[in-house]
């Protein structure tokens, strides 16, 4: 397999040695240290160059921000002004590179699925000839905005120590979550009609013998995790459901940041997923649905893409679905996954209920689309919700949508020690934040049942591979290889190197690893 980018070739070479493990850890100490700063970048998107709003999102007071106290620092009249109006650039700066990230995807929507997109639902991967040049152009403007915007993070590492934290809700209170979850003791019966109402298709790119296309439906986690789940506690903070009022009274084209004056928060939201495949897909594709982990995104990250588009080369029709809060489902002022981290343990369950829901529609859809033999994978919290989901199909009686294959990457058998225990939680300060709460593993563990693998494996376990590191603090080690016991995966199925956490998904764009031994298999089926 031909690797394209440098990073996963200079790191996959290390692999195989000690450097592994340093890897993880330097990835782990860049996450610890950009906590803060994304959020602070989150906050000046929808502080449209307002100082003083930026810094009531952040809970700064116009005490704490000249004085420094947490930072250690003492500064002058001059260097405060510095600040000041260094803060209000950068401000002004970001509120620029939004809007015209926000232009060129309106812009970018309005093209790929115009009435014209009609058409590409008589074919698998309908292409406009005519147009192929233009939607190229279309493509590679809306990822340079999205770059820009995302590239505007670094910008804001003054404030890797500011006194804010780096969640900017606190976590479901336990009275809340007792009230919102009493009696409710199983998952919600899936209904595929429901899941991905309106489902619509886009316009084809072709890039590199293959073509791009998007799915797009109207999303609400009321039906996909249930209306008690998705009701009982606000991913939004007091003060950013203020601004979302002002914003809407000033301009009511503000559809997106609009909320009604209960101060209930909308839980509808537009989902999409990317699917890649060859250019002149023969009948009977095999496919493969990927479940991206926590944070990540596929607008800013170029190799899982690169890597999507190697696989679809080698005769694989590739799905990408985006979970709830990533990417283009990312709300303004929050950054990419901060909703799931927001009121847990209410918030986690909900994200892993509507995101399996949505990856069982992606397998029923790949089966409509024409293709016999669909995989479903997934690395960190997308091995969570593939696990989830897979489980969900047999539950819900859905033999359209039933994996043929399970690949899990990095899996745990234990959800509820990860908000105290996974070194990503700690990085964001969510153990201290549940446990002054007054949380506790027991406590996760009595809900966190609606969301944890069953007992019994959901397909054949000769069908199951699992990927695990030894050195996992973020999906601890131990919980994924208890899951491989309970399950009684074979032996043969199984990867386990001394690798860590985020080094095990590097590991995937290798040849010879799992993912690349699934496409081998599924691309040699008639």
């Amino acid at each position: 397999m031909k690797l394209r980018n440098p990073f996963v070739l200079l790191a996959g070479a290390a692999l195989g040695s000690s450097f592994a493990s340093r890897l993880d850890l330097a990835i782990i100490t860049g996450i610890t240290a950009f906590m803060k700063p994304i959020r602070a970048w989150a906050a000046a998107e929808i502080a449209e160059g307002d100082l003083d709003r930026w810094h009531a999102l952040l809970g700064l007071d116009s005490a704490s921000v000249p004085q420094e106290a947490d930072l250690g620092v003492h500064l002058t009249p001059k260097h405060l002004a510095t600040r000041y109006f260094g803060d209000r650039a950068l401000l002004r700066r970001a509120h620029r590179v939004a809007a015209r990230a926000t232009l060129r995807r309106l812009v970018w929507e309005s093209t790929l699925f115009s009435p014209a997109a009609d058409a590409a639902n008589r074919a698998p991967a309908w292409v406009d000839p005519n147009w192929a040049k233009d939607l190229q152009a279309l493509e590679k403007a809306r990822r340079q905005t999205q770059r820009a915007l995302h590239g505007m993070k670094p910008l804001f590492l003054p404030y890797a120590n500011a006194p804010f934290p780096a969640i900017g809700a606190p976590p479901a209170s336990i009275a809340a979550t007792e009230r919102a979850l009493a009696g409710v003791t199983r998952r919600p019966r899936l209904d595929l009609a429901r899941i991905t109402p309106g489902l619509e298709r886009s316009l084809a790119i072709p890039l590199a013998e293959t073509v791009t296309y998007w799915l797009r439906w109207q999303a609400d986690s009321k039906v996909t995790a249930g209306a008690r789940i998705t009701e009982s506690v606000s991913t939004e903070s007091a003060v950013e459901k203020e601004v979302a009022r002002d914003m809407a009274r000033g301009d009511m084209a503000r559809w997106d940041m609009a909320r009604g004056d209960d101060d209930t928060e909308d839980t509808r939201d537009i989902g999409y997923a990317r699917v890649i495949e060859p250019a002149h897909a023969p009948p009977g594709l095999p496919a493969i649905v990927i479940c991206h982990g926590l944070g990540v995104e596929y607008e800013t990250s170029g190799p899982p893409i690169a890597f999507a588009r190697s696989l679809a080369r080698r005769g694989l029709r590739i799905v990408m679905p985006e979970a709830p809060g990533h990417g283009r489902r990312r709300r303004k002022g929050l950054y990419g996954g901060e909703a799931f981290l927001r009121g847990q343990p209410v918030s986690g369950i909900r994200h892993l209920l509507q995101a399996s829901a949505e990856a069982v529609a992606m397998i029923a859809w790949c089966r409509a689309a024409g293709s016999p033999k669909v995989a479903l994978a997934g690395s960190s919290l997308g091995a969570m919700t593939a696990q989830l989901a897979a489980a969900r199909v047999i539950e819900s009686d859905l033999a359209i949508a039933r994996p043929d294959h399970l690949l899990l990457v990095t899996p745990t058998g234990n959800l509820a020690d990860l908000a105290f225990t996974s070194s990503l939680a700690i990085a964001a300060g969510l153990d201290r934040m549940v446990q002054a709460a007054g949380w506790t593993p027991d406590l996760f563990q009595r809900w966190s049942t609606l969301v944890e693998p069953p007992e019994d494996p959901p397909i054949d376990p000769a069908a199951i591979s699992m990927v695990l590191g030894t050195n996992d603090t973020v999906t601890p080690y131990e919980g994924g290889l208890a899951l491989t016991q309970r399950w009684q995966v074979p032996e043969k199925n199984l990867v386990i190197a001394g690798r860590g956490h985020f080094t095990s998904s590097i590991a995937m764009a290798l040849p010879g690893s799992a993912l690349d031994k699934l496409a081998r298999a599924l691309s040699s089926l008639d």
